[in-house]
């Protein structure tokens, strides 16, 4: 019947595309710094968390944000006088609006997404079931140049 043509139907699956591969987690700044701040008292874990800001930025974010602090120079989606306005009048009040990714899932996320997929990935690599599972699967790998976050364009040399 219907079960045994769905069995024999070629997978929708036609390729993968990793962006930033999580498969050098182990190798990265984020499992070296993001662990201990996921155990931080839920008090200092906000300070924590900016900590981690180094790993997402580059050497322009900080001096683009001081020209905004010293009223040097404006947010490109500032663009009207209206935004500008309204801005002026919400600025102080967004440190209370800002939300954190809670604790907890950050150290959700870095155990169970990063850690063991990690630790699974490179598994299945060295004991060749990875290599049964995708085949000859065409996979397309995205790099950030400047990912301070993994070691993503060495990944993707080691991957490719």
């Amino acid at each position: 019947g219907d079960a045994d043509a769905d069995a024999d139907a070629p997978p929708n699956l036609r390729g993968l595309v990793l962006v930033n591969p999580a498969t050098c987690y182990d190798r990265s700044a984020l499992a070296a710094t993001g662990p201990p701040v996921a155990e931080m008292p839920r008090w200092k874990y906000p300070l924590g968390l900016l900590s981690l800001l180094p790993l997402f930025t580059d050497e322009l974010s900080f001096p683009q944000l001081w020209l905004i602090l010293s009223s040097e120079a404006l947010p490109s989606v500032l663009d009207t006088a209206a935004r500008e306005a309204y801005l002026g009048r919400t600025a102080l009040s967004l440190p209370t609006k800002l939300k954190f990714m809670p604790r907890d899932t950050l150290r959700w996320r870095l155990v169970e997404w990063l850690t063991i997929g990690c630790e699974l990935s490179k598994r299945k690599a060295q004991d060749g079931t990875l290599t049964e599972e995708i085949g000859d699967l065409r996979t397309l790998i995205v790099v950030g140049e400047r990912d301070g976050t993994l070691p993503s364009a060495e990944e993707a040399e080691r991957l490719g």
